[in-house]
Parts: C-alpha cells; sequence; structure tokens
C-alpha cells in the first residue's frame, strides 16, 4: 500500500498577517496630561509630519483612516486600509498596523482618537502648522497664459452662481483665494485651484474633478487639521486659514 506524500507546510512569509476587520477605536481617559483640541490637532499634525521609518504611503493612508474614523465613516477607513493592503491583527489601530512586507506601524492614543476628557474651546494662538515650501503655482501659469488674473473675470448674476455652485462652475469671484490641495491617492503634485472666499467645500471638491484625473465613482472629502470638512459650508467658516493645506480624500470602491 503506498503511503501518502507528506507535504511540508508553507512557511508563512512577512506579508501574512491575520488581519481582523477595522474596529472603534476603545473610549480612553488621559492620565498624564489633559489634552485641548488645539493641542490634539497639532500632535496629530506634528506626528504625520515627523515618521521617518516605514513608507509615506501607508502612514499617508492611516492618516487619511483616521481622519474618516473620528467621522464615524468605520467603511470608509475599511477600504482604505484594504487599498493600501494595511492589516491589523487585533482589528485596533491601538495595537498596531502592518503593510504587506511585514512593516509595523505604531499610533499613540491622542494620535487615534480624542479622550473623554477633552477640554473644547480653547485655543492656542501660537499654533500654526508647517505647511514646508510651496510647489510651483501651476493656477497663476495658467491665468498668465489666458491673459487673465483672478480680480478682473466677470462675475455673474447671484442666481446663477448659486445654482452652479454645487457642480464647482461659479464663476471665480474678486476675493477668489488659492487653495492647495493634497490628494490621498496619489504622491504628488499637489493640486492648487481657485475658490471664491464664500463659496461652499462642495465647490471645491468639484473643481478638484475639473483638474484632475479622481474617478468618477469615487467619493472626495475636504479635511483640515484633522476634521473633515463640511460641505455645506465655506473654508474660512471651518478655520482654514489662506496659504494652508487641505487634505483631499480620495474614498470609495473604484477600479
Amino acid at each position: 500500500m503506498q503511503e501518502p506524500i507528506s507535504r511540508p507546510d508553507r512557511q508563512p512569509s512577512l506579508a501574512d498577517h491575520y488581519n481582523l476587520p477595522l474596529k472603534r477605536p476603545k473610549p480612553w481617559k488621559s492620565t498624564e496630561r489633559s489634552w485641548t483640541r488645539t493641542q490634539l490637532d497639532r500632535e496629530r499634525h506634528e506626528f504625520f509630519e515627523t515618521r521617518v521609518t516605514g513608507r509615506p504611503e501607508i502612514w499617508d493612508g492611516l492618516m487619511h483612516a483616521l481622519l474618516c474614523l473620528r467621522e464615524g465613516d468605520l467603511a470608509d477607513a475599511q477600504g482604505i486600509l484594504n487599498a493600501l493592503a494595511i492589516t491589523l491583527p487585533t482589528g485596533r489601530l491601538e495595537d498596531g498596523a502592518y503593510d504587506e512586507v511585514g512593516n509595523l506601524y505604531t499610533l499613540p492614543e491622542a494620535v487615534i482618537s480624542d479622550p473623554i476628557d477633552v477640554i473644547e474651546g480653547r485655543a492656542d494662538p501660537e499654533y500654526v502648522p508647517e505647511l514646508g515650501i510651496s510647489d510651483v503655482d501651476v493656477l497663476s501659469s495658467k491665468l498668465e497664459a489666458a491673459g487673465e488674473r483672478p480680480n478682473t473675470l466677470n462675475q455673474e448674476d447671484t442666481s446663477s452662481e448659486k445654482a452652479k455652485e454645487a457642480k464647482g462652475k461659479a464663476v471665480v469671484e474678486r476675493d477668489a483665494m488659492k487653495v492647495k490641495c493634497r490628494l490621498s491617492d496619489r504622491g504628488g503634485p499637489d493640486v492648487v485651484v481657485l475658490l471664491g472666499k464664500n463659496q461652499r467645500v462642495a465647490a471645491l471638491t468639484q473643481r478638484i474633478r475639473d483638474e484632475t484625473e479622481v474617478p468618477s465613482q469615487a467619493q472626495i472629502r475636504i479635511a483640515y487639521l484633522g476634521r473633515i470638512l463640511d460641505n455645506r459650508l465655506s473654508l474660512p467658516e471651518q478655520g482654514w486659514k489662506e496659504g494652508h493645506v487641505v487634505n483631499a480624500l480620495v474614498v470609495g470602491r473604484f477600479a
């Protein structure tokens, strides 16, 4: 009688990690220090700006997943992790995440979620995020080539502008701002678009679509200093300062 041939078990590679679906962070209370809202924003910004190990695109993906998670969008956060092949052995970011080659990424509690005893409403006037050196101003070049300047563009009547705003087609206002947008689905360069000071964030997302090749099935969500912005409000109404970068989160399931 022929004996069955034994086959050695395949040795797991570094990329083979036990992976569980993303879970919401556990509530936690700060015992070593108090946290204000501004301090949390600063801590998160500085954390992701100072990572020197691991892959930049993984850190970027984790940052965007956390933005979605803090807004309660578990599905979008999971979609970002899946797209980058980020695995969670316990399903919790507090316990660390792995990329597909086995690198471990650890995140402090304050970077992941707010403590239950966060102090709301206390501002830190000295905090201004470091933005680094600006890229070439693509928008200015386009305006010069067209022989136009933002403050000389014709205005359409108010009712027509409101009707077009949702599609991002509103005529540029006199007080137009240059908004630098960093897209999550690519390594750069940043996209600079022109937006009226009173135009809504919804108009900005459409302008981004007009300037880039974002898949039509994808959703674009604008984030600033760790918060997803409201599409119904303007950037200044939500604390944005001219010259600061906004994050454009490209999320959803698309080819």
